[in-house]
């Protein structure tokens, strides 16, 4: 099977191809830390949440990357793009999500532009691969929107069986008959992952924000394919509220809704319906808020 083909070479010289830059956002503290903030809810706000902010993707299921995740980011420049490639590793490994070594081949990738139409219309032409599997009418709408913010993902069908599973109009895949079908209400015969995930920032939306807020958002939108809107419209604090604040406060970090919602995504099954993965994220995170209340009575 031919993989999404390598991006890293280039996007290597980006930055010094974009326009010129504006002031890169803050350096990250000295420590680097992973602050979390959170608050408490009643009845059950784990599923809620979950629904809040889970996009499903086209046949139904929460989509993630089953390939250790390699992060780059481009277009910061002063040594900012490697300070938010640590931060996204190291806010992932909390998740308890795999991580390439440090010359891995890229998957996710962030990219600051000055403007977001014109760089897609750019890459449609010279670089398709970016946008492979995705519709047309897909691609014109991340370049035509009014959110200074896209993310879109590169995904695979694969088989349960671990086996990949033939795209229409696409040759990336090579096509072959899922001979293990069974059918069911419950569990799907194909299970989406995701090859490559892409996060686009317009240099004019960073304002006043840090490395730390902008490497955890963009975590929360490669790592899974989340509705920012409707996360910062629920009333749980998430780093998704980054861009669509309307001027309230934001976390100063990935919260403890966020990393709970990746954790439970990374540990759930794939190849089953959206609205089972949902009810089973959501026991995961209740489940784990259930012991760290337990271990903080018992300290």
């Amino acid at each position: 099977m031919r993989e999404w083909r390598w991006i890293g070479a280039a996007l290597a010289g980006f930055a010094g191809q974009a326009e010129a830059q504006q002031a890169a956002p803050p350096p990250l503290p000295a420590d680097d830390a992973i602050v979390v903030i959170g608050e408490r809810g009643k009845g059950s706000p784990e599923q809620r949440f979950v629904a809040a902010i889970a996009a499903p993707s086209n046949n139904g299921q929460l989509a993630r990357f089953t390939d250790k995740v390699c992060p780059r980011s481009f277009g910061l420049g002063g040594g900012n793009d490697e300070a938010l490639v640590r931060r996204i590793r190291k806010v992932a490994a909390a998740a308890h999500v795999p991580v390439g070594d440090a010359d891995c081949r890229p998957n996710l990738v962030v990219l600051f532009v000055q403007d977001r139409r014109q760089a897609i219309t750019r890459w449609r032409v010279d670089r398709p691969d970016f946008f492979t599997g995705l519709a047309p009418s897909r691609i014109a709408a991340l370049a035509g929107g009014g959110d200074p913010v896209a993310s879109w993902q590169i995904v695979r069908v694969m088989g349960k069986d671990g086996r990949p599973i033939g795209r229409a109009d696409s040759d990336m895949y090579d096509y072959m008959v899922n001979e293990q079908t069974v059918p069911s209400r419950l569990v799907s015969s194909i299970q989406i992952e995701f090859s490559a995930s892409f996060v686009l920032i317009e240099q004019k939306t960073i304002g006043n924000a840090s490395l730390t807020q902008i490497a955890d958002y963009a975590v929360m939108r490669t790592l899974a394919n989340t509705d920012a809107k409707a996360a910062a419209a629920q009333r749980l604090p998430t780093i998704l509220s980054l861009f669509s604040n309307d001027g309230e406060p934001v976390p100063l970090s990935v919260t403890q809704w966020d990393l709970a919602y990746l954790t439970a995504l990374y540990d759930s099954p794939l190849a089953v319906r959206a609205s089972m993965q949902k009810r089973a994220m959501g026991k995961h995170m209740t489940r784990d808020r259930h012991e760290e209340d337990a271990g903080s009575d018992r300290r």
